[in-house]
């Protein structure tokens, strides 16, 4: 989420059924000049989740009194389907237990309830977005890599072992491509670290438009990259996406005012097939390469 400024807009969603406390809420808000406020109200989950698979919601705000089973787990929900939303938990004082689980369950902040002025609820709303903000910038260090934005080994073996759980209830054939490029260590040695580190930005895009949409690609180390594939029809398919990805790899790119070649060597690897977990799979694409 943007970071708040003056003039800033901001789409705020209160999930709770005290209609009357909640558009004393709505009342005051507004009155700040500074900021654009647009809020919308849901007095169901299911409304809640209407609203927000059809509009753009900075912030989520979640009244714990809610007589229907779970705001908890619909806080839960909302963190996991909708990661750049920010959420409040509204709470009673006695509902302080709640609301400290509501926080480690993925709410940013905690709003006790009461006679709240516009002022307090949007420097919540602020602080909010902000954490939120940081929480994902955290997360984008810890599991993407920051020279290409593919995800690294750690984010790549958790998508691994997704995909390994999903091909187990279909009964579906799942490739995993190991992808090594050839000399790497000599482009660096003699062209310089800028221009290696453009060969790998421009193979992460060719490796990307090798794959299906909802096929991972990512960066395991160095020049090591890795591709997952789900529920592919025939084995041929996999040489099929392998010499694909060789041929696009193939094609010479621009750096330093020459063309420079760089081939890439495969290993390939297939579940049920291959059997293993993530780990053993990640070990049987390396020994194919080599």
């Amino acid at each position: 989420p943007a970071v708040i400024g003056p003039a800033s807009h901001v789409s705020i969603l209160i999930l709770g059924e005290d209609g009357e406390y909640l558009a004393q809420l709505k009342q005051d808000i507004p009155s700040n000049d500074l900021y654009k406020i647009k809020m919308e109200r849901a007095e169901s989950l299911e409304n809640a989740f209407s609203l927000l698979d059809t509009q753009s919601f900075d912030v989520v705000i979640i009244d714990l009194a809610l007589r229907q089973k779970g705001p908890v787990s619909f806080l839960q929900s909302v963190a996991a389907a909708y990661p750049e939303v920010a959420i409040i938990v509204l709470s009673d004082f006695g509902d302080e237990s709640i609301a400290l689980d509501a926080l480690r369950r993925g709410a940013q902040e905690l709003l006790p309830k009461g006679r709240l002025l516009g002022d307090t609820l949007l420097k919540t709303v602020r602080y909010a977005i902000h954490r939120k903000h940081w929480e994902q910038r955290l997360v984008e260090l810890s599991q993407y890599d920051q020279l290409t934005g593919l995800p690294n080994r750690i984010l790549f073996q958790d998508r691994l072992q997704q995909a390994l759980r999903d091909a187990a209830r279909s009964n579906a054939l799942l490739c995993m491509i190991f992808v090594d490029l050839d000399r790497f260590k000599d482009i660096n040695e003699t062209l310089g670290h800028a221009v290696g580190d453009l060969l790998l930005q421009v193979v992460s895009t060719r490796l990307r438009a090798c794959v299906r949409s909802g096929d991972t690609v990512g960066r395991l180390g160095g020049d090591e990259f890795g591709v997952i594939t789900s529920d592919i029809g025939t084995i041929a398919e996999a040489g099929y996406l392998a010499r694909r990805i060789i041929e696009a790899l193939n094609v010479p790119f621009e750096g330093a005012g020459d063309k420079i070649h760089c081939t890439a060597s495969i290993g390939i690897t297939l579940h049920p097939i291959d059997e293993g977990d993530s780990a053993q799979l990640l070990k049987n694409g390396a020994l194919a390469l080599y």
